[in-house]
Formats: structure tokens, sequence, C-alpha cells
């Protein structure tokens, strides 16, 4: 079973142990990765370390602490940020080797590599990891390519903001945040992470070319996704859904809707609501108030609603239900 699919079987929301360490005395429920060799201490008889992952929707988070370890991981299906918050990590991966210390980054890309952490000063090592499916993020080829990225806030504001809000996840989930047990919480974070992480992507490697879509591909990824929308207005909630649902990127889905339809793909699902909100508001049997015609269509905020509503049809949506 890979750490993924396991994670599934997780109760959402708190840290979990899955590897306890001490001297040669190991416990081991599972893995951060698909594949991991044992971790090997750098003190064998007075050394130790914990591994604990938390499970939030389709993001996994682990916490690691340790007083020093070496350890071989084998990650088939994951992209993997680990953000040190006491010593440093060096990894070899793909014939390079990359080190980040703590307030750093290290993305890293599926494939085997060689990992150890070190506690220079401190005596201890902590690191909040975050795993992620590689077809989440857009970039993840050309970070592949790269063999690997180091993430320094202080040269670019969109990394800083990435490790911030990676960060900021990883202590809500560890505090027991209940913030986190709102509807819609995880695929908001979701969202919000992978954008992060892709925008930081960008900004390091500079302009990647769109994916690769030829016309006959772009007008069925189109057609399949607005008849998607128009079936399931009330339950999307960005437009990764979407993508997950034709089983492509997020960026793919940009790419298609611009070269089809010369707008993004949210404008697009903003006016299938407005349109279906108006048939709901005209029908004699339906929804007896705009709010209600606005859960029905899947929209949330009521005053961009209107102000929407009132630019495509010249009218508020009060007066559309009056004329019923």
């Amino acid at each position: 079973m890979t750490a993924q699919a396991a994670a599934a079987f997780e109760k959402p929301g708190k840290f979990r142990p899955l590897e306890r360490h001490e001297g040669s005395r190991r416990v081991v429920r599972g893995s951060l990765f698909s594949g991991a060799s044992p971790l090997k201490l750098h003190d064998p008889d007075m050394g130790d370390a914990t591994v604990e992952r938390a499970v939030l929707g389709e993001l996994a988070i682990g916490s690691v602490r340790s007083t020093g370890h070496d350890v071989t991981v084998r990650e088939s299906t994951s992209v993997s940020l680990v953000l040190p918050l006491q010593g440093a990590m060096t990894t070899e991966t793909g014939g390079r080797t990359i080190t980040a210390g703590a307030g750093m980054g290290l993305l890293l890309p599926r494939g085997h590599r060689q990992t150890r952490v070190a506690c220079p000063g401190t005596g201890q090592y902590s690191a909040f990891i975050l795993m992620l499916d590689s077809t989440a993020l857009s970039t993840c080829s050309a970070m592949e390519r790269a063999r690997g990225l180091v993430l320094d806030g202080s040269g670019s504001r969109d990394v800083a903001v990435a490790l911030q809000m990676t960060m900021m996840l990883a202590d809500q989930l560890r505090s027991g945040s209940r913030v986190l047990d709102r509807a819609g919480a995880a695929r908001s974070w979701f969202e919000l992470i992978t954008s992060s992480i892709d925008q930081s992507v960008e900004s390091m490697l500079g302009d990647i070319p769109e994916s690769a879509t030829d016309s006959h591909d772009a007008y069925r990824y189109v057609a399949r996704a607005e008849e998607y929308m128009r079936w399931n207005l009330a339950d999307i909630i960005t437009t990764v859904d979407v993508a997950s649902h034709l089983g492509i990127s997020r960026r793919t889905l940009e790419t298609a809707f611009r070269r089809v339809r010369g707008d993004s793909p949210l404008k697009i699902l903003t006016r299938l609501r407005l349109q279906a909100a108006r048939q709901l508001l005209l029908d004699p049997d339906g929804p007896a108030s705009v709010t209600d015609v606005c859960l029905d269509v899947g929209i949330g905020h009521h005053g961009r609603f209107s102000s929407a509503y009132r630019k495509l049809f010249g009218e508020p949506p009060s007066e559309t239900l009056r004329r019923r």
C-alpha cells in the first residue's frame, strides 16, 4: 500500500505516529513515502527519531524530529516539499546534491534519493514535509527536469508565500485548529498550496511553456468540462475539481479554455452559474428566494452575484424573481 493510499484511512486533521526510534529500538507503523529504508541514526546507541503524519483532504504533511539520521527514499507518486525548522537537510537526487536549513525549503521530485539530516549546534533536527501527488502541480515536469529546487523566501515573494502558507497549514494541523473542520477547508487549502508552489517554481525557473494541447484535445476538454460544470454547479468548489474530473492538470484546462473560449474556465463557470440562476429565478416552480437560488447553483457570495447578474442581464436578480 502506498503512503497516500494508507493516508486515506487516517482520521483527517491530526498527526498520527508512524515511526519511533530510540537507539536500536524501533516501532514502525507506516511510512511517509511509497518506499523508504529504515532510518539509520547517526548515534545508534543514544540517538532518537520520531515521524508523524497528518492528512487533510488530498494533502498529507509529515513531521520529523531526530538527533540526526540517514535514509534512502524511493518515492514513485508524490512530490515532497521539506521545510526544516531546526538543523539542515542534504539530499542527493538525480546526481544533484542540494541542501536547505531552517527557514528554507527543498522541493523534491519523485524517484530515488539519499538524504542526510544534521543538527549542528542544536543537537536536534525537525522538519515538516508536505506530500503532493505529482499531478497536482502544473509545474511538476519543469521541477523534475531541474532535479529539485531549493526554496529561499529571502529572494522571492512568491517563494516566501509558498513557504509561509505550508508552514501555516502545518501549524494549524499541529494545534488541532477547528477551522480545518469547516466545509470546504480541505479543498481551499489544497488550491492555495498548489497554486503558491506552482507560482514559486515559475518565478524561479522563468516562463514555463504551456502544456502541449492540440486543437482536437482542447475542444474535447472544453466540451467535457462544460458538461460537467452544468450538471455539478452546486458541488464544484474550484476549477481544480473540474480538471481532476477530466484527469488533466489545472494548467492544461486553462490552456484549453483560453484556446477555445478565449477566457478562463473560472469565468465560464461563473457565466454558467449566472445563466442557471436566471432560469431558476424565472421558473414559477423554482426556489422562493434569491438566496435559495444562489445555493442551488453553487454561488456563495451574494453581493458579487447581484453585481455580476445585473451586469450580464441588465437587472438585479430580485427584479427577475418578481417577474415570475
